[in-house]
């Protein structure tokens, strides 16, 4: 939970640096939103979690980034930075989608009075989808108008944020795969 804080910084400011390329004003609103509430819905439940395991912020802010979280921040902070647009969408693009289906699928598998419930229903909620639709389909618009070598590079760094994405868990549950590990881990 503290490497997932230590995280969505990072994504909000992938976020923010997408909003400020982006060239119509429904997308710069669109991340800029995206990026808002990556830092202050995600922090509300956070905190919850980390009164609920007795850490303090102190104890937060002092636990180093994992190896793994490091590398994954700093991929899409340089992918959102040093590309184009279009290829930031790519990047950001694993992290909305893969949540949208994990939190779908542990709502239906969720027990009763889950202490993960809020992040659940956060993440399988009506209006989680609409903005991972909202987000695919800017992906997909972007992806129209590019040339060949830059929906090669999309694809490309579509494919390593959704392997960062997982392997984020791997140290956790490696014999498991994603889909799994997420649903036990919340499911326990």
């Amino acid at each position: 939970m503290v490497q997932d804080a230590h995280y969505l910084i990072a994504f909000s400011k992938s976020l923010s640096i997408l909003s400020s390329k982006a060239q119509v004003s429904e997308e710069i609103i669109q991340f800029a939103e995206a990026a808002k509430v990556a830092i202050v819905v995600e922090r509300s439940l956070h905190e919850t979690y980390f009164q609920h395991f007795g850490l303090t912020q102190n104890d937060v802010e002092n636990t180093e980034m994992s190896p793994i979280c490091d590398h994954y921040v700093n991929f899409l902070l340089a992918t959102t930075t040093n590309n184009s647009y279009e290829v930031g969408l790519a990047a950001v693009l694993p992290c909305f989608w893969i949540y949208a289906e994990v939190g779908k699928y542990i709502y239906h598998q969720s027990i009763e009075e889950n202490p993960y419930q809020d992040w659940i229903d956060s993440y399988a909620s009506v209006e989680f989808e609409e903005s991972v639709n909202h987000v695919i389909k800017t992906t997909d618009q972007a992806a129209e108008n590019s040339s060949k070598t830059t929906i090669k590079m999309m694809h490309h760094v579509f494919r390593r944020a959704t392997q960062l994405e997982s392997v984020s868990y791997t140290p956790l549950r490696a014999h498991e795969p994603l889909r799994y590990l997420v649903c036990r881990l919340l499911l326990e």
